[in-house]
């Protein structure tokens, strides 16, 4: 998230505040010493410099890696406050804890005076060169090693244990059982942690480090930095791994000697019972207590450890399980030897390709031309590769050996299962390969290359064998077909569609024709037109594939074919005089139909269809006051009954709909606690108090972007739908959890993962090896793979489910919405027109619902 927040800008700085919001920390209670920090002067710092915990860090500076690094000191020292040196307010110092906008660091802020700041404790500062600082020292630091990974006695994993030992050594170190528990957990301590595995990751760290040093005098591209200091932070990882694997068993060795020590010295107060008892009796109770806490102390250690072991692996250097994730790996430990042989040049080239890498990954595009030479050349063919073989491979050992055991159906359709998700990952990286080419071709390139796709199945087709699995693998192909079909319509409509489009265009611009024609009461050229209409429909017909890709049809032009079909039968009607038919067959009946048609589709669109009702009406009317025509009155009570029924609809589209200050007004009552006309709540699902006041301040704007968006769609009104826009845009910018960017894939939608953990106050954890991540709160657990519709149920690895749809990934891990509501109740929805979309829960849901209901109230449409 804070990837692009170098940016030596305005606009830098507002998506600074949002992001800081989102990660402010509170403190962990984990011990503090204010001795190993100091005090600085605030006027001689930066403008444009942030304080985060116990660091200094200049905006230009600010990475994702360093700033968790500072959160991490926030958390120690419970330094929690956010303060920036403003550049837009000449150099003074805001508190922006609370900040929302640029208003809050330089006119509507809350400045704090020099000595509040001069009173903060602060270890390290990060100044505009890139370089991090340690304050105490004043010497250059790798952040890495800001938290040493071999300093035992301050590890905080190891904190219950430190603070343990140091009770026993205060209280415990005169009696026998003191003075020996403390030595083996002295020796504990003096754990060696350090391996050839370590050493590895030291060297690759310093060399890294240097190269960085290199970028960073060079002011290099912040993108450039933030690549080098990942791949430096898996390195960190694998030493940090390595060192908990080593305290994992060394910390069960531990609590096997204190139990040992435990154990004989209950056996020597046996053997001395009788001397001295009460003495000894004490000493006993004492010892007891002691080595108690000291168990619980070492379980909590390890159970710290683990933890920390866990996290660490999933972060460290890996080939992880898909083509993106094994590139990504040999390229970053190629950049590892090249930093450790002082080549930095082709240090560079390392860098830049992961650079495009990660672009691919997140559907950016920066480099249009290496980008898709990496495509072509690595994870096109690759991923292809990869799909055939799973499409050729048929029946595997598994289930081969099942089948011949005679196993059950229900185990071999669990093996089936599970070779159909494989191959499942496999398809779905391969498209999201292709998809990420064609956005680096222009129009033509990507039919062409989307044409060769095509070719390709039918390759793919011939391989799949004739066995158990032919079913699964064809249903695949078949998918996989679609996607490429849709892909390529989508693209040839970009580039103004095939030859059915182009008719539909001039049909389109007929019956534009055909309304001028009908205003004017010109009904020759009506008939005309529609003929030429007819004509265009015939030529779309006879295309292959029948009506090809035609846009379907809107209700305003939908409208205007039923109106001119309707005044060509007036006009007949009225030749043919009373009770006669028209000269194509039609009578009354036909026309009470064709109004009825107008009067279904004018809830579609009022504006348009309102007029034409209106204009019929003046038609028949007209026969019947002129000419005596009364067999035209039942088609003109249908006419003006729905015209009154509609008028204030009609009114309200055509005044331009409800205003967004007066939605907005109306929502602000709504969630104020106005209790008119809403409905009873489930007190459960929104707080004791119920109702939308209940809601926070998040979850009631992603309720009047919800609301507002259905309104304008509602009411066809533009100017609400902007307003559903720029809210979500605000709502995304002010660091709301609840609106998030967009992820819609062949009509299904997605939901960031930690969007759903957030909600459903669950733990997220992301495997970076494994390539997927985990959500877990007590006894549940699921993890999802990127590309896969496997889902793992608990840390095992038998416990499996499946999703319809794979996850994704784009910048995060993305869940299918057709899962999360099912098990989670959770989906979301597009904020019309942008990149947004917005969380929507039963309590929101229910809230928008009321909301929209009183905002067509207020519109005058119920």
């Amino acid at each position: 998230m804070l990837k692009k927040v170098a940016a030596k800008n305005i606009a830098g700085i507002s998506i600074v505040i949002a992001c800081l919001l989102l990660l402010s920390v509170a403190p962990s209670g984990a011990v503090w010493n204010e001795d190993a920090a100091v005090h600085i002067d605030p006027a001689g710092i930066e403008n444009s410099t942030l304080i985060v915990g116990t660091h200094l860090i200049h905006l230009s500076a600010l990475t994702d890696t360093l700033y968790d690094v500072a959160r991490q000191s926030a958390e120690e020292s419970g330094q929690d406050g956010l303060y920036y040196k403003s550049e837009l307010a000449g150099g003074v110092w805001f508190n922006i804890s609370a900040a929302s906008s640029l208003a809050d660091i330089t006119t509507a802020g809350a400045p704090v005076n020099g000595a509040e700041i001069a009173a903060l404790f602060l270890t390290h500062h990060t100044k505009s060169d890139g370089v991090t600082y340690d304050l105490r020292l004043n010497t250059a630091v790798n952040i890495f090693d800001i938290y040493s990974p071999y300093d035992l006695e301050s590890m905080e994993e190891l904190l219950p244990l430190k603070t343990q030992y140091d009770l026993t050594r205060e209280l415990q170190s005169e009696s026998d059982f003191g003075r020996r528990s403390i030595e083996i957990i002295a020796g504990f301590f003096r754990t060696s942690v350090r391996n050839d595995v370590t050493q590895a990751a030291d060297e690759g760290l310093a060399a890294l480090q240097a190269y960085l040093d290199v970028l960073t005098a060079n002011d290099a591209d912040p993108a450039a930095v933030d690549t080098v200091q990942s791949v430096m932070a898996a390195l960190d990882a694998s030493r940090r791994a390595e060192v908990m694997s080593i305290l994992d068993g060394a910390l069960e060795n531990l609590a096997i000697s204190l139990q040992s020590l435990a154990d004989a010295v209950s056996e020597d107060e046996g053997e001395d019972e009788g001397e001295g008892e009460d003495e000894e009796e004490e000493d006993s109770s004492a010892a007891g207590a002691s080595d108690s806490n000291l168990q619980t102390a070492v379980n909590d250690s390890l159970s710290n450890v683990t933890s920390s072991y866990n996290l660490h692996s999933g972060q460290m250097l890996s080939a992880g399980a898909t083509i993106m994730a094994a590139a990504r790996y040999e390229i970053s430990l190629r950049l590892i030897a090249d930093a450790e042989s002082v080549n930095h040049g082709d240090c560079d080239v390392d860098v830049s390709q992961i650079v495009m890498l990660d672009n691919i990954q997140n559907s950016r595009i920066a480099d249009q031309t290496g980008e898709r030479v990496l495509l072509d050349e690595r994870l096109l063919p690759e991923a292809a590769a990869a799909y055939l073989a799973g499409l050729s491979g048929g029946e595997n050992a598994e289930y081969a050996a099942a089948a011949a055991q005679n196993a059950a159906a229900v185990l071999l359709n669990s093996i089936r299962q599970k070779a159909r998700n494989l191959l499942t990952v496999s398809r779905s990286e391969l498209e999201f390969f292709i998809n990420a080419a064609v956005l680096r071709l222009d129009g033509e390139g990507g039919l062409a290359f989307l044409d060769d796709r095509l070719a390709l199945t039918e390759e793919y087709a011939a391989a799949i064998p004739a066995d158990a699995f032919a079913e699964t693998a064809g249903a695949s192909l078949a998918e996989h077909i679609d996607f490429l079909t849709r892909l390529r319509r989508s693209v040839e409509l970009l580039m103004g569609g095939n030859e059915a489009d182009k008719l539909q265009a001039q049909k389109d611009a007929l019956r534009t024709e055909l309304l001028s024609a009908l205003d004017n009461d010109d009904l020759a050229a009506a008939q005309l037109i529609q003929a030429r209409i007819a004509d265009i429909d015939a030529q779309i017909a006879d295309l292959p594939g029948g009506a090809g890709g035609a846009a379907g049809i809107s209700a305003a032009a939908a409208a205007v074919e039923s109106a001119a079909a309707a005044k060509s039968l007036i006009s007949e009607l009225s030749a043919a005089g009373a009770g006669g038919a028209g000269a194509n067959g039609g009578d009354m009946d036909d026309l009470l139909a064709a109004i009825n048609a107008l009067g279904g589709l004018l809830p579609a669109n009022y504006a348009a269809v309102f007029p034409l009702l209106e204009d019929l009406r003046a038609d028949m009317t007209r026969l019947r006051d002129l000419e005596g025509r009364e067999d035209f009155a039942a088609a003109i009570a249908t006419a003006e009954s729905l015209i009154m029924d509609n008028r204030d609809a009609y009114n309200q589209a055509a005044a331009g709909g409800l205003s967004a200050a007066a939605a907005k007004e109306a929502a602000d009552m709504y969630f104020s606690g106005d209790s008119g006309g809403v409905r009873a709540f489930d007190a459960g699902v929104l707080g004791e108090s119920g109702g939308p006041a209940a809601l926070s301040p998040e979850a009631q704007s992603a309720v009047l972007v919800q609301a507002l968006a259905a309104c304008g769609a509602e009411l066809a009104d533009e100017n609400l739908a902007a307003a559903a826009r720029g809210e979500a845009q605000r709502q995304m910018e002010a660091g709301n959890p609840l609106v998030f960017q967009h992820l819609e894939e062949n009509g299904q939608y997605y939901i960031p993962a930690r969007v759903v953990a957030a909600q459903l106050k669950m733990r997220y954890v992301w495997n970076s090896n494994l390539n997927g991540g985990a959500l877990a709160r007590g006894g549940d657990y699921y993890f999802f793979t990127v590309y896969s519709t496997e889902i793992v149920m608990g840390p095992g690895a038998d416990d499996l489910a499946y999703m319809a749809f794979p996850a994704k990934y784009r910048e995060e891990l993305y869940l299918p919405v057709d899962y999360t509501f099912e098990t989670f109740g959770l989906r979301s929805e597009p904020a019309p027109g942008t990149d947004y979309a917005f969380l929507v829960t039963a309590e929101t849901d229910n809230c928008a619902a009321e909301l929209l209901s009183r905002l067509l109230r207020a519109a005058g449409t119920n």
